[in-house]
């Protein structure tokens, strides 16, 4: 795992061990030991999201605020522990668009719910935090060139 970057662009994730660290016998309880780990996996973490970009920060706090419902520009900057506008500027000098990025994650949620549940389009919208069903087809088609409903069932044609 260490080394290992988080990836936007996969259709899955996933962990892999190597089998002989599987096979292993699980150490004794050693709370010191736990927590100088915990300690160095935070410190890891953190500097390892640090090192990501701007976009990749946001992207994941896009996803985040999907789940929660709540998605504007100035929630997710404060998320990021910018303002609006400094979030705006140094996506800007990343050559990217807050809503470009904001379209592409619910577009990718959206490709995933069409093909792998049943939910309402009136639900996936709701969910994407769209204003309405409309305005999610319409968004979708401009992406896709098909509506939403077509998307699922050529996705199923192609998959059964």
């Amino acid at each position: 795992m260490t080394g290992s970057a988080c990836q936007f662009d996969c259709e899955t994730n996933a962990l892999s061990f190597p089998e002989a660290v599987l096979n292993l016998p699980m150490p004794r309880d050693d709370a010191s030991r736990h927590k100088r780990a915990l300690d160095t996996l935070t410190r890891w973490l953190a500097e390892a999201y640090r090192s990501n970009s701007l976009a990749d920060r946001t992207r994941t706090a896009i996803y985040t605020g999907l789940e929660t419902g709540i998605v504007d520009q100035e929630t997710i900057a404060r998320d990021l522990g910018l303002s609006r506008r400094s979030l705006h500027r140094h996506l800007s000098e990343e050559g990217v668009r807050f809503s470009a990025l904001l379209n592409d994650c619910r577009f990718r949620v959206a490709r995933h719910a069409l093909a792998d549940t049943s939910h309402p389009l009136a639900q996936i919208a709701f969910e994407l935090s769209y204003s309405d069903q409309t305005a999610f087809e319409r968004a979708f088609k401009r992406r896709t060139g098909m509506t939403p409903r077509q998307y699922r069932q050529a996705f199923r044609l192609v998959h059964s």
